[in-house]
């Protein structure tokens, strides 16, 4: 299924291979991996991708999942700090480019359910972001905003959906706090 890429190793030959798959992606396909994207940032490699693929949602999903393998000068991974509301904490290794809320679902992490798989369709992975990491995180996306209206626990100002969290090098030591229910 196409929204579970983020967890393959996408190489420039496995691209090359999985041409027909991606250039045939339209519709619900092609959204569900454009929803995988926080935000599309222009990059070296974005027009090459536009090219090859005709549609800006796959490359958007591309990118993502291509250029944080990529970069060989950087960190591999982020500490993600996952509180509970008991106060249980739990602390995660989590690769680069993928999203707080597939680390969460890959470590067992109680109190994120991911009903959506991370398409951003359903705000079960609400999670309070600790204060001080906010002006580190990409600005919240329309389709975020319009999720975060639905969330079953109390919706505050460090509300985020942790399926939008891309992790960088940048969040490394990132606390998010899970709420008393997420549906």
């Amino acid at each position: 299924e196409p929204c579970c890429l983020s967890s393959t190793v996408v190489t420039e030959g496995w691209i090359e291979h999985h041409v027909a798959f991606f250039a045939g992606a339209s519709g619900r396909d092609a959204d569900i991996l454009g929803a995988q994207i926080n935000h599309f940032q222009v990059s070296q490699n974005s027009k090459r991708w536009v090219a090859a693929f005709g549609s800006v949602a796959m490359s958007r999903a591309l990118v993502n999942l291509v250029e944080p393998q990529m970069s060989s000068t950087t960190k591999n991974t982020a500490t993600v700090t996952y509180i509970s509301v008991s106060g249980e904490k739990k602390v995660v290794e989590v690769p680069i480019g993928n999203s707080v809320m597939r680390a969460a679902m890959a470590n067992g992490i109680d109190g994120i359910v991911a009903e959506c798989g991370g398409s951003c369709m359903c705000a079960t992975c609400h999670v309070y972001v600790e204060e001080s990491f906010l002006d580190r995180l990409l600005p919240i996306a329309e389709n975020e905003e319009e999720m975060l209206g639905s969330t079953f626990a109390e919706r505050k100002p460090n509300s985020r959906l942790a399926c939008q969290i891309k992790v960088k090098p940048e969040l490394d030591g990132l606390i998010v706090h899970t709420p008393e229910a997420q549906n």
